[in-house]
């Protein structure tokens, strides 16, 4: 469809903030993202993290919500906000 297709510019646009989201998410801290890497790549339920990683589930929670504010932070260091 044609309101489908995207200018080169938008693409690359595209590519560079794929490419800042994977430098950002790897300078997170080793325990936050393996926590969002099960949770959001992996797409385990917070029981299944809990059990894997040997950790409650309210401790899960309190790492991915901590994670997912850090990631926020650095994205926006980087010019990428959520609006």
């Amino acid at each position: 469809a044609p309101g489908r297709q995207t200018s080169p510019s938008r693409r690359l646009i595209r590519g560079e903030h794929k490419q800042i989201v994977r430098i950002a998410f790897d300078q997170l801290d080793e325990e936050w993202r393996e926590v969002m890497r099960l949770k959001h790549f992996d797409e385990l339920t917070m029981a299944d993290i809990a059990r894997r990683l040997d950790k409650s589930e309210s401790t899960v929670a309190r790492l991915l919500v901590k994670g997912m504010r850090e990631l926020k932070v650095l994205l926006k260091r980087h010019g990428i906000t959520d609006s």
